[in-house]
C-alpha cells in the first residue's frame, strides 16, 4: 500500500508539473504520432535566457500554430472567396459601363413614288445612309466607372474581413479541440488512477479494514468519469467536423501551447485600416458616386449623326441630280422627369447616410471587441498564474494528505474521493483559463488584422481554360501541420 501512495504522489506530481510548464514536446524530446506542428514550433526556454526573450519566444510558437490555420482556411474555405470573384466582376464592369453606347447605323430608301416605285421619277427620292451617336449626360461614364470600382473596392474589403472572420472562427475550433482533447487526457488519467484506488478498497476490504461503500463509491466515480468521457468524446466528434469543414480534412495535431500569451497592443484609432470598416468607407464612396450619377439626370442627352443621301436619275437639263450630306443633333430635355429625377437624388442621400451610420456601427462593434477581448486576456492571465503557481499544487497536496491518512488508518475512504475529483476539477479549470487567455490573444489578433498577412504572401489561384472554353480556377489541396 505504501508503494501505492508513492507511486501516486509521483504521478500527481509529474501532473502538476506538466500543468505548470506546458511543455511543447514529452519530457523525453520524442514527438506524438503525427504530431507535425510540434517539429515546426520547438519551443523551451534556454539557460539564461530574460523574461522578455521567454514571452517572445512563447508568442513565436503560438503565431506559428495559428498561422499555420490561417493557411489552411486560405487553402480549404471557399465561402471567403465570394468577394474576391466579385470585386472582379465589377472591376470588369468598370471598363464596360466607361465605354461610348455602340453607334447606330440607319439605310433606307425615301420619298419613292407609289405608281410605278420608279427612283429616278422624283426628285426627292434618295437612299440614305447614317449613323448616330448617343452621348451620355454629363459626367455619367467616369461616374459610372468609379462607381464600379468604389463597389470592387467594398467587395475585396469584405472577402479580406470575411476571411479573418473564418480564421478566428476556425482558430477558436482548434483552441476547443485542444481543450477537450486534453481534458480527455485527464479524463483517462484520472479513470486510470480511480481504478488502483477500487482494487485497494477491495483488497482492504477482504481484510476488513475497509467499507462495502468504499467500493460502491469509488466504482460510482469511476462510472461518472467513463460517462464524461463518452460526451467529451461525442462533443469532440462534432467539433472536428465542424473545423474539417472549414480547415480540411485531416487529424488535426495538439502541439502544446504555451502557458502565456502576450497581449497584443492595438490602438483604436488603428481600427480605419481594419477591412470590416474599410469596405463601409468603399460602400460610402459607391454611395457618393450614385448621388453624382442621379444628379447627371438632370442635364440633357445628346445625339448626334450624319447622313450621305444618295439621289438617282437625271434634272429637266440632263444634268445628273447631285448627292446630298446631312448632319443631324437631338436633345433628350430632361423636363417631364425632374420630380423623379429629385426623388432619386434623396434616395441616394439617404443611401449614403445609411452607409455612413453602417461604418460608425462596425466601428464601434470592434471597440466593444477590443475591451472585451482585453478583459477577457487579463482576466485569464491572473486565473492561469493563480492555478499554476498556487491552486494545483494545493490540490495535490490535498490528495497526498487524505491518501496519507486512509493509509494511515486515521483518515477516511471519502476524503480521498474528494480530494480526488477537486484535483480533476483544478487540472481542467487551469488547463480551460490557458485555453481562454489564447482564444483572447485570438480575438486580439482578429482585431488587429494580423492574418491578413497570409493573403498577401499567397500567390492568387492558377487558371486555366477547359475545352468549353471556361475559365477554371485551380486551388491547393495540401494539408498543413494544423490539419493533419
Amino acid at each position: 500500500m505504501e508503494i501505492f501512495f508513492k507511486t501516486r504522489a509521483v504521478s500527481y506530481a509529474l501532473g502538476a508539473l506538466w500543468l505548470v510548464v506546458t511543455l511543447p514536446a514529452h519530457a523525453d524530446g520524442s514527438s506524438r504520432p503525427g504530431d507535425l506542428l510540434t517539429a515546426q514550433v520547438q519551443v523551451g526556454r534556454p539557460h539564461n535566457t530574460p523574461d522578455s526573450t521567454l514571452n517572445e519566444a512563447n508568442n513565436t510558437q503560438g503565431e506559428v500554430i495559428f498561422r499555420l490555420v490561417a493557411e489552411a482556411v486560405r487553402r480549404h474555405d471557399p465561402s471567403w472567396r465570394v468577394g474576391q470573384n466579385k470585386a472582379r466582376q465589377f472591376k470588369h464592369l468598370a471598363t464596360a459601363k466607361s465605354a461610348l453606347p455602340n453607334p447606330v447605323f440607319t439605310t433606307g430608301l425615301f420619298n419613292v413614288p407609289f405608281d410605278g416605285l420608279s427612283l429616278t421619277e422624283n426628285p426627292t427620292t434618295q437612299w440614305r445612309f447614317g449613323l448616330k451617336q448617343a452621348i451620355p449626360r454629363g459626367k455619367t461614364r467616369q461616374l459610372l466607372k468609379a462607381h464600379s470600382l468604389a463597389t470592387a473596392n467594398s467587395f475585396a474589403f469584405d472577402s479580406q474581413a470575411n476571411f479573418l472572420q473564418r480564421v478566428r472562427k476556425t482558430q477558436r475550433l482548434w483552441l476547443d479541440l485542444y481543450f477537450l482533447q486534453h481534458k480527455k487526457r485527464i479524463l483517462i488519467e484520472n479513470r486510470q488512477l480511480l481504478s488502483e484506488l477500487i482494487k485497494l478498497a477491495e483488497n482492504k476490504l477482504a481484510e476488513g479494514r475497509a467499507q462495502q461503500q468504499d467500493v460502491i463509491q469509488a466504482r460510482l466515480e469511476w462510472l461518472r468519469l467513463k460517462d464524461e468521457l463518452i460526451r467529451v468524446t461525442e462533443e469532440m466528434a462534432a467539433k472536428e467536423s465542424e473545423y474539417h469543414s472549414i480547415a480540411g480534412h485531416g487529424d488535426p495535431s495538439w502541439p502544446d501551447l504555451p502557458a502565456q500569451a502576450e497581449e497584443l497592443k492595438i490602438a483604436p484609432q488603428a481600427f480605419a485600416q481594419h477591412p470590416a470598416v474599410k469596405r463601409h468607407d468603399a460602400r460610402v464612396r459607391a454611395a457618393e458616386e450614385a448621388i453624382g450619377l442621379a444628379q447627371e439626370k438632370k442635364k440633357p442627352q445628346w445625339m448626334i449623326g450624319g447622313e450621305y443621301r444618295k439621289r438617282f436619275g437625271t434634272d429637266a437639263n440632263g444634268i445628273e441630280r447631285n448627292d446630298l450630306f446631312a448632319l443631324t443633333a437631338s436633345i433628350d430635355l430632361p423636363f417631364a422627369r425632374r420630380g423623379a429625377t429629385d426623388a432619386e437624388v434623396a434616395a441616394a442621400l439617404a443611401a449614403r447616410e445609411a452607409a455612413k451610420d453602417r461604418r460608425q456601427a462596425q466601428w464601434l462593434q470592434l471597440q466593444a471587441e477590443l475591451g472585451s477581448a482585453r478583459s477577457g486576456w487579463q482576466q485569464a492571465k491572473q486565473a492561469s498564474e493563480l492555478y499554476r503557481q498556487r491552486l494545483l499544487t494545493e490540490a495535490k497536496l490535498n490528495v497526498q494528505a487524505a491518501e496519507d491518512a486512509y493509509s494511515a488508518g486515521t483518515g477516511d475512504f471519502t476524503p480521498v474521493i474528494l480530494a480526488q475529483k477537486n484535483l480533476l476539477k483544478t487540472q481542467l479549470a487551469a488547463i480551460r483559463w490557458q485555453v481562454r487567455q489564447w482564444q483572447s490573444w485570438v480575438s486580439l489578433s482578429y482585431l488587429q488584422g494580423r492574418w491578413l498577412s497570409v493573403l498577401e504572401s499567397s500567390p492568387e489561384p492558377d487558371s486555366k481554360t477547359d475545352d468549353q472554353g471556361k475559365t477554371t480556377h485551380q486551388h491547393g489541396h495540401e494539408h498543413t501541420g494544423a490539419a493533419q
